[in-house]
């Protein structure tokens, strides 16, 4: 059976693939990415070998993590967004031109491709974004507002994109695949007014 190198990772050293399966040759403390893992592999794992024990699959894995989730029935709202409800939150909805700041995990097949919550605590890094705003900085791809329509402070919900609201014909190799739904599952931590003093917050429009 072929085994193929196909990069070093800090803590897990040599990173091979054979038959699908990612092969650590160190066990890393405290786990590593699966995700980064993944993009060494081309995106084709099926599992993750950790110093000879074998992980399950990362796809499984991934799946099975959302599906944790307690959501509200499919919601389906313009241009085929649809979102479910995980948590309805109290304060503040954002209106055109406020500032927007949401804790966000992008999923794609059930794999999650990327998330804010990398780090934990005051490491973890916030997605801040200018309500309305589609183009240059400030902007988000424009399903995502779409599917946060109607949430308030301290909400979080699970948004499904269909590909044109997303990524589109071309995808975003390796993780997601050409005309792909993806769902982003957010967050929603603050609502600074335009024009507001940035440096006051309430109950209402943080909860930081």
């Amino acid at each position: 059976m072929s085994e193929a190198f196909v990069g070093v990772l800090p803590g897990c050293g040599r990173v091979s693939r054979r038959s699908g399966v990612v092969m650590c040759s160190e066990k890393p403390e405290g786990g590593f990415s699966r995700r980064r893992a993944m993009e060494l592999a081309g995106g084709s794992v099926l599992g993750v070998v950790l110093g000879g024990s074998v992980q399950g699959g990362v796809k499984d894995a991934e799946a099975m993590s959302l599906k944790r989730l307690k959501m509200g029935p499919p919601i389906e709202i313009d241009d085929g967004v649809v979102y479910r409800e995980i948590k309805t939150g109290d304060g503040y909805s954002p209106n055109q031109g406020d500032t927007v700041a949401i804790h966000y995990s992008l999923f794609c097949d059930g794999i999650e491709v990327e998330t804010s919550r990398e780090s934990q605590g005051l490491a973890a890094r916030p997605l801040a974004f200018t309500w309305g705003a589609t183009r240059g900085p400030g902007a988000i791809l424009k399903g995502v507002p779409m599917g946060m329509d109607g949430m308030k402070v301290g909400g979080q919900r699970m948004i499904i994109l269909p590909p044109e609201l997303a990524y589109g014909a071309k995808g975003r190799p390796p993780l997601i695949p050409p005309n792909s739904n993806v769902e982003f599952a957010v967050s929603l931590l603050s609502v600074k007014r335009m024009g507001s003093n940035p440096n006051v917050s309430s109950l209402k429009n943080s909860v930081y």
